[in-house]
């Protein structure tokens, strides 16, 4: 079983990840496994490291920063 921890993730399947950003699709098993093990899964804060979920904090943090 998967721990999440990326805050962005949504759902996956076999050959693929999908967050909030979007979809990202792997060429096979290994490469998903990696991607999620480094990104999505990792260590609790490593989610911080993806370029995808960096996306979505900017896009939070200007959001927010405009309603205010």
């Amino acid at each position: 079983m998967i721990s999440w921890y990326c805050p962005y993730w949504h759902k996956d399947k076999s050959d693929r990840v999908t967050c909030e950003a979007g979809t990202v699709r792997f060429p096979d098993k290994q490469a998903r496994e990696e991607y999620i093990k480094q990104f999505c899964a990792g260590r609790e804060r490593s989610w911080e490291q993806c370029s995808l979920a960096q996306m979505m904090e900017t896009y939070y943090k200007e959001i927010s920063d405009y309603e205010v």
